[in-house]
């Protein structure tokens, strides 16, 4: 029986120095990458809040809350998002 051998034994040496030497610029891509994601979740936040607080305004103040979250869930909002757009809503009210 041969004996086995470690995952990383398949990887060629300059495939690991590649990726060593890639770690900086890598990361640098990241934090811009993690940048570019909060201010996409910022605007969609925003969206969120302006729909409540405009277009489904009328139904949140009739207390129907369910149907303020599954219309934002028809337009493609999260759950999470949804959740914060009508609290904002209702801390402004």
């Amino acid at each position: 029986m041969e004996p086995r051998k470690h995952y990383f034994a398949k990887i060629p040496t300059i495939a690991i120095f590649i990726v060593m030497a890639m770690s900086g610029p890598l990361g640098v891509l990241l934090f811009i990458l993690k940048g570019i994601d909060q201010k996409v979740q910022k605007e969609e936040q925003e969206a969120a809040a302006a729909l409540v607080e405009g277009r489904y305004r009328g139904k949140l103040a009739a207390g129907r809350k369910d149907l303020v979250v599954a219309a934002l869930a028809r337009r493609g909002f999260a759950y999470p998002v949804i959740k914060e757009a009508i609290k904002r809503v209702e801390e402004k009210n």
